[in-house]
């Protein structure tokens, strides 16, 4: 487990991951997509996944593989 939050957001601003965790070792990711500069429109989405810390390993592996067949 960790204190605190750790933050990845991209260089655009559009999406921002963010991840908690309790002492108990539940892993929270918040997902926040948001309009791109320059829309016409503005628009926000958040979504929430909870998990378990020792699941990160597998969820990594496989965000991977997902990655690599859609960019293949």
């Amino acid at each position: 487990p960790w204190q605190g939050e750790r933050v990845w957001e991209s260089e655009e601003l559009e999406m921002k991951l963010i991840a908690t965790c309790s002492h108990l070792g539940q892993v929270t990711f918040r997902i926040i997509l948001r309009a791109c500069f320059g829309s016409e429109e503005e628009w926000l989405v958040q979504a929430g996944i909870v998990t378990e810390l020792g699941q990160l390993e597998q969820i990594a592996k496989e965000a991977n593989e997902f990655m690599q067949t859609k960019s293949g």
